[in-house]
């Protein structure tokens, strides 16, 4: 049975003749009292719903149910018509979503993050043919993703997903807006189905100020400045993420930044091209101090960083790029 503890008060109408009971019109309310209900593969439990479920030939409402998803409160309206191919609504909010009832969802099990966060959601056509919007409000929490990226509290930051569901199981995003401070990255892409996450993104930003992002960005250091434009590309699969392949090319705007033990600031400008952590690079300008040049070659990083550079210019300074006398 899908119910496994609460309450239900039933009150049930009927009008027509007994003798063409096909004809006649049901209608009702079921009352819904800490009703708890079995887990679906890939979600977390329903639990403590409480609120209405109103009955009629035109179809099924839930109206006013409020309950936990997991341990994050929820609030929950449904429309379901009696129609042949029958019409959806749905909608969900929660202002305490909180990171264990998401640790089921491909991408987000993997991401550290502390405090609650906002969600509201939309569903909205038939079985055959759902669309959906989906939008998170991370602000409030912390997160770190592996070493790259780490957010601190009470930092402006959004995510909405727009897209829809074909057949039950293929998803098909067709607007992704990832918003953090002043910045933002937007994309589409697909997903074979939750059970079998094989997908394929696209991602974008243009004029991404850096310099917002010194105390997010790690690699950095302190105090970065500049703008870079990046697209990329990914495919893989969402259960074994690490090993999804992603490539692209970046554009750098004097990006300017301070590596550890270094001196003074080094500045970029110029184009890159990367295939996961494999970075190409060809006639970028290189500025340090009073030092200035064009470079090529590559840089890899991972258990074993390896970076290739040629460097052409008409003169070094050792103070611009050495610690010391």
């Amino acid at each position: 049975t899908l119910f496994m503890d609460g309450t239900i008060l039933a009150d049930f109408h009927s009008e027509g003749n007994p003798m063409t009971p096909e004809i006649s019109k049901d209608w009702g309310v079921l009352e819904l009292k800490d009703l708890k209900l079995k887990s679906i593969k890939g979600f977390q439990a329903l639990s403590n719903l409480s609120g209405a479920l109103i009955y009629s030939e035109k179809g099924i409402k839930l109206k006013n149910v409020r309950g936990d998803y997991g341990k994050s409160p929820i609030k929950l309206e449904a429309e379901i018509d009696s129609s042949a191919n029958a019409v959806w609504s749905v909608r969900a909010a929660t202002s305490e979503l909180y990171a264990e009832d998401l640790k089921d969802i491909p991408f987000f099990e993997n991401l550290e993050f502390v405090g609650p966060a906002k969600m509201e959601f939309n569903l909205n056509g038939t079985a055959q043919q759902l669309k959906f919007e989906n939008k998170l409000d991370f602000s409030s929490t912390s997160y770190q993703y592996k070493n790259l990226l780490l957010k601190g509290a009470d930092i402006y930051n959004k995510l909405q997903l727009k897209g829809r569901v074909t057949g039950g199981k293929a998803i098909t995003l067709e607007q992704l807006v990832y918003e953090l401070k002043d910045n933002k990255v937007t994309g589409k892409g697909t997903i074979k189905s939750l059970d079998n996450p094989v997908f394929a993104l696209n991602l974008g930003a243009q004029n991404f100020n850096v310099g917002s992002m010194g105390q997010l960005i790690n690699i950095l250091g302190p105090s970065p400045k500049g703008t870079v434009q990046f697209d990329i590309r990914g495919k893989g699969n969402l259960k074994q993420f690490d090993d999804a392949l992603f490539e692209g090319n970046a554009e750098l705007s004097n990006l300017t930044f301070t590596p550890e033990n270094f001196p003074k600031p080094l500045s970029l400008k110029g184009k890159i091209k990367f295939v996961n952590s494999q970075y190409d690079f060809n006639d970028m300008e290189l500025t340090s101090g009073e030092s200035n040049f064009r470079m090529t070659g590559d840089y890899a990083t991972g258990t074993q960083p390896a970076l290739n550079i040629n460097l052409t210019g008409k003169t070094l300074y050792l103070e611009d790029f050495f610690v010391g006398n």
